[in-house]
């Protein structure tokens, strides 16, 4: 089994006692989930007890920002490619803006 399969099987509340690597590995479980409000409660639990570091924490805001961005681009019809390019976002992930 691969790091992935195993992380899609695991309970978060195991992941989450990884401590600093349980974001990425939350975010990796999840990865396909439009909406990640259901993560709120573990992320939360991971910001407070701080095992998240300011870049990581800055990342996230600005990957949930470029999503945002995106979305609003690709509805006032910018061409895909165009909207990858200038958000720097993966092809997976301007395909979930799409939808």
């Amino acid at each position: 089994m691969d790091c992935i399969t195993v992380i899609t099987v695991m309970p978060d509340n195991e992941i989450i006692a990884h401590q600093r690597m349980a974001m990425l590995e939350l975010l990796c479980k999840y990865i396909r989930q439009r909406d990640l409000t259901s993560l709120q409660e573990q992320l939360g639990v991971l910001l407070i007890e701080n095992w998240l570091t300011p870049s990581q924490l800055e990342a996230l805001g600005r990957r949930d920002e470029a999503q945002k961005i995106a979305r609003n681009m690709l509805n006032a019809g910018l061409s895909a490619a165009l909207v990858q390019q200038l958000t720097g976002l993966n092809a997976n992930d301007l395909a979930a803006q799409a939808e």
